[in-house]
């Protein structure tokens, strides 16, 4: 046997042994489609929403998660709502001064079935972002705490809930 041989019979049984691994969500049954309309915003921020709504549908394409379509034709529709910002102090330095801020984003998300309109999952999911008051500025928090929050969206629909 050559060594083409070989590898090539390698590569056949790692490929045969491993399967084909995708990242396809755990959509509920009867749920092929989603559509991901503008995330519902009950904040002072009034850029969030559409930051992290574009995020989310990016991260859908970019993983292939779920077959994306528009919500007149979908069979689901993710509703996001961006229910608080918060800030609070992180860290302090040594002369007890606030020296980091941590930020909370506070989302509900929702799987509705457009047909019904029946809540097929529903999550309330929080992340947060740091930022440094001395050599850091706000959005670095918040960019942060985005993308977390976009991850852990994923990662929720991936697991059905």
């Amino acid at each position: 046997m050559n060594g083409r041989s070989l590898i090539l019979l390698v590569l056949m049984s790692m490929l045969i042994s491993c399967g084909i691994y995708s990242f396809k969500g755990a959509l509920p049954e009867g749920i092929e489609s989603v559509a991901i309309p503008l995330m519902e915003n009950r904040t002072s921020e009034p850029l969030l929403t559409e930051e992290i709504t574009d995020l989310v549908i990016n991260e859908f394409m970019v993983q292939n998660l779920f077959r994306l379509d528009d919500e007149e034709r979908a069979d689901g529709v993710l509703e996001m709502t961006l229910k608080s910002v918060t800030e609070r102090a992180n860290t302090y330095s040594a002369e007890e001064s606030v020296s980091q801020m941590r930020i909370t984003l506070d989302v509900q998300v929702e799987l509705v079935r457009r047909a019904t309109g029946e809540s097929v999952m529903k999550k309330n999911i929080s992340s947060w972002g740091i930022y440094s008051l001395e050599d850091g500025e706000r959005t670095d928090g918040i960019e942060e705490a985005v993308n977390k929050l976009v991850e852990d969206i994923s990662s929720a629909l991936l697991s059905g809930w």
